[in-house]
């Protein structure tokens, strides 16, 4: 019995030092390392290909949308690098359904201190015309009210 009360402590122990470290929402349980960095590159590939129903199926099994790959690129960085509108709306609104801050996510620098706004304007691609709007409407409206909007703005969309 104080063998099981002390692995339950442990196991806490561990889960509090992982949400410390992880910017998911705590109620989202923590996924083994070697399960996210499966995930990222999953994620990271489907964005690259244009796979939008991918994208929302990994993101659905848990994979971290602000997560970075070895260049510090988030998704959002290879979504508007290439040009995928679809995708961008869809990390923007999944990011903010989980609660997470869009403004911090778009902008997230990459190793060469580049945001997702950098690459989108370069690849002269329609990804621009996305993200800086939404970028000007989150810092207008704070991060809660423009999470919300854009958590109703997608049950809207989807349904």
């Amino acid at each position: 019995m104080q063998e099981k009360k002390t692995l339950q402590k442990n196991a806490q122990k561990k889960k509090s030092i992982i949400s410390k470290t992880s910017i998911l929402p705590s109620a989202k349980p923590a996924l083994p390392a070697w399960r996210r960095d499966e995930l990222m590159n999953a994620l990271m590939l489907a964005v690259d290909e244009g796979m939008a129903d991918q994208v929302m199926r990994i993101i659905k099994a848990g994979a971290d949308i602000a997560a970075k790959d070895s260049e510090e690129w988030t998704a959002l960085h290879h979504a508007t690098n290439s040009g995928y509108t679809k995708i961008c709306i869809l990390l923007i609104m999944q990011y903010a359904k989980v609660g997470g801050d869009v403004k911090k996510l778009i902008d997230a620098k990459s190793n060469t201190g580049w945001t997702a706004s950098h690459y989108s304007q370069t690849a002269n691609s329609k990804a621009w015309h996305v993200v800086r709007p939404i970028e000007n409407l989150s810092e207008a409206m704070g991060k809660r009210i423009f999470n919300a909007f854009m958590k109703s703005f997608g049950e809207c969309t989807s349904q």
